[in-house]
């Protein structure tokens, strides 16, 4: 059994991107609820087209995410949430075709063009851990995809050395930044990785690149200076929780090796409670630890011993000159989460998730690495079996809800718009309800507290306060108020719930 022949090198790709597409089309079309952080960006885009771009930095900092969904909407028809999922679907089929892209860069064997491109599209888009998201209003899709595709910009330049791929890589990272400024670290280090292959005329291109980074930035100074944009501050506002931090890591990470210390041992046996040291490379040791396994659980088990038996028994095969390419975008990402976790002290999956798409881009050449073995072996139709079993559970995995229902919170939302008095005022504690009942202007500065919302509300007013199974303090505080009138409720199984009260 052996894969089909197709002629156009691009028709795998292409077709991964409208499998993409798809993918994107029926998570947004199942998934009732937007996350909590889009909720922000599509009051900005609100803001930005109602009353410019001042407004917006006045009162939302660095929000370019927003303003780039207020400009799609005024070009795209429909609303502004259906530009948002449009933007989103557009950066998923950017990062799809810059994954395809690197993983064919990673062969030098020309005849396994085809056969690469169908193991990375597989891989792409089955991964749970994107797929998940895929109904998210964020803008990390926008920088994944822009990082991926400065990746293989830089590939392609250092292989031909031409400006065009310099330039292109240069915009790539600059775009990458403009969603998230951890691409700054792209933008600083990653140039230095031409100098450590074996490429002719390394240093000189190594020269171009920086140039042509240098004069980009300059372009984008003198635009932000005719628009009279604050760039560094607007980085300092969209910072200003991890810049303190940051400037003070030292101070930093002395207080965690204390914290460490005290929670340890004790005063008077070694090594005490005031020994930095010691607690320093413990709380190193924990930090490391946590971001692999936070990396392990971002990129799911499968996939990770997937990785390790192909490095195991000699599946990575990886072109030297591309090496040190890969493993500076690698090492930048690996010091932006160490560096988050140190000061902010977590981490969940989604900050996990570039590294595992860079991990992820050695997957398709192991894969027909293992193919090539089973060729030789007679044994392909059992590997395409076991590669079809992963398939259909990877996507099982990622695009079945196997949690309780949130249609319950849709349906309170439906109820308020139909049946809430037009000259009525509404209080939530919930950013769906808030932001589908067209009832609160602002709906992303609603507290989530309901006791909060409570105290926010007038006789006549009505409340529709979310309330989740184990919230028993809540349920009893509402159960006693004797000013509240219910009104009606919404819930899924488990008992989480929307109450409609009325203030007496």
């Amino acid at each position: 059994m052996k894969f089909p022949t197709i002629t156009s090198s691009n028709t795998i790709a292409l077709l991964a991107i409208v499998l993409s597409c798809l993918l994107s089309v029926f998570s947004i079309s199942t998934n009732p609820l937007l996350n909590d952080d889009a909720y922000g960006y599509l009051r900005a885009a609100e803001i930005f087209n109602s009353a410019g771009i001042d407004a917006v930095l006045d009162s939302y900092g660095w929000y370019g995410y927003s303003i780039l969904i207020a400009l799609a909407d005024l070009i795209l028809p429909g609303s502004l949430l259906l530009a948002a999922h449009l933007l989103n679907t557009a950066s998923f089929a950017l990062l799809v075709f810059s994954f395809i892209k690197i993983s064919c860069e990673f062969s030098s064997d020309q005849s396994h063009q085809q056969r690469i491109q169908c193991f990375a599209a597989a891989t792409i888009l089955a991964f749970p851990l994107l797929n998940e998201m895929r109904f998210f209003l964020i803008r990390d899709f926008a920088f994944w995809a822009f990082t991926l595709l400065s990746l293989q910009q830089l590939i392609v330049y250092q292989r031909n050395g031409l400006l065009r791929s310099a330039i292109c890589w240069s915009l790539a990272v600059l775009i990458a930044i403009l969603f998230r400024l951890e691409g700054i670290l792209l933008a600083i280090f990653v140039p230095f990785s031409l100098l450590l292959g074996t490429t002719a005329n390394k240093g000189k291109r190594f020269l171009t690149l920086i140039s042509v980074l240098f004069a980009s930035i300059l372009l984008v100074l003198m635009l932000a200076f005719l628009l009279q944009i604050n760039l560094l501050e607007l980085m300092q506002y969209a910072y200003r929780y991890y810049l303190p931090q940051l400037f003070n890591l030292g101070t930093v990470l002395t207080d965690s090796a204390l914290n460490v210390n005290t929670a340890l041992f004790t005063v008077e046996n070694f090594p005490g409670t005031d020994n930095v040291g010691y607690g320093l490379m413990i709380a190193i040791f924990a930090y490391f630890f946590t971001v692999v396994a936070n990396l392990v659980n971002a990129l799911s088990v499968p996939f990770t011993v997937l990785l390790l038996f192909a490095a195991w028994h000699g599946h990575l095969h990886l072109p030297h000159k591309i090496r040190w390419l890969l493993l500076s975008y690698i090492a930048c990402t690996l010091l932006g989460l160490l560096l988050f976790l140190f000061i902010m002290h977590f981490l969940t999956q989604r900050y996990a998730a570039l590294l595992c798409i860079l991990l992820l881009t050695l997957v398709p050449g192991a894969l027909n690495s293992m193919y090539e073995k089973a060729l030789a072996n007679h044994s392909t139709k059992r590997f395409l079996y076991m590669l079809g079993i992963f398939c259909v559970y990877f996507s099982g995995d990622s695009l079945i809800s196997f949690g309780y229902s949130q249609h319950y919170l849709k349906e309170a939302s439906d109820w308020s718009v139909s049946n809430l008095p037009a000259a009525t005022n509404l209080h939530t504690n919930h950013y769906a309800i808030a932001y589908n009942s067209k009832r609160i202007e602002a709906y992303d500065k609603i507290s989530l507290s309901a006791a909060n919302t409570i105290t926010q509300s007038k006789p006549g007013d009505y409340l529709m306060l979310a309330v989740r199974q184990s919230e028993n303090e809540i349920r009893a505080l509402l159960d006693a108020n004797q000013q509240l009138q219910l009104i009606t409720r919404f819930s899924n199984t488990r008992g989480d719930e929307v109450r409609v009260y009325q203030q007496q």
